[in-house]
């Protein structure tokens, strides 16, 4: 490739990236919060179109996207919370071993605090080799990978997107973080532990991934623009996401 060619491409990631940026100020000065988070969810689809175009899915390519772009972590990480909530919807698997592990990991919790979600829960390779989670095999995968914080992300997701509204108990954050956290809440039948993933984390994870994506763009020689139809018609566009 030319090197104005070369030249001409890293013009157009700079384009979209300050595209990006621009609007991430703009986000930040709004104030619901709830708008905050599906207008940041919805760039994270824009950049994972982009980044990760062979992919039909926008799941697919939104985790994709964490794993290819992102920083985080603790993406694989096991909610013990909500395998324990998961489990309890089925009256057998609710007294089964692994779900008393859990209460019994849980209970240790000190009524009050915010827990970082690091501190708290299994990676899911740790989890694996607990004996209670052997013991029930394949049973309990599915089960458990819908607690892996990823797909609960995604979660969060559909529910900002489509209920306009966060999938919390409280809907409410206890502190102002930039990553995920859990903190304890009372209702009117139970003590529950609320899973909260702050406005600043999807502010940081959007930030992060861009810095990432338009890395990698300009590495590949690939223009992000590209991903999209720029045709007048809107079917073909609407079939292609």
């Amino acid at each position: 490739m030319s090197e104005d060619l070369v030249l001409n491409q890293k013009e157009w990631v700079q384009r979209y990236r300050q595209h990006f940026e621009l609007n991430i100020d703009k986000i930040s000065q709004i104030s619901p919060r709830v708008l905050k988070k599906i207008l940041f969810v919805v760039m994270l689809e824009s950049l994972a179109k982009a980044r990760h175009p062979e992919l039909v899915s926008p799941r697919e390519r939104v985790l994709a996207l964490l794993d290819s772009s992102s920083d985080w972590g603790d993406r694989h990480r096991i909610s013990l919370p909500q395998l324990l909530y998961r489990l309890e919807l089925d009256k057998q698997q609710a007294m089964s071993p692994l779900a008393e592990r859990i209460r019994s990991e849980i209970e240790r919790w000190q009524w009050g605090l915010v827990y970082p979600i690091a501190g708290r829960d299994p990676q899911v390779e740790e989890l694996k080799n607990w004996p209670e989670v052997g013991a029930l095999g394949n049973r309990i995968t599915a089960v458990i990978d819908h607690a892996r914080h990823c797909n609960l992300f995604y979660e969060c997701r559909n529910h900002l997107v489509h209920e306009f509204r966060e999938p919390s108990s409280s809907g409410m954050e206890a502190m102002e973080h930039d990553y995920p956290y859990y903190f304890s809440l009372t209702s009117d039948k139970e003590r529950i532990w609320d899973l909260i993933y702050p406005v600043s984390f999807f502010h940081r994870l959007v930030m992060v991934v861009l810095d990432h994506a338009c890395t990698y763009f300009v590495e590949q020689c690939i223009d992000p623009y590209e991903a999209y139809d720029w045709s007048p018609t809107w079917r073909s566009s609407a079939r292609s996401g």
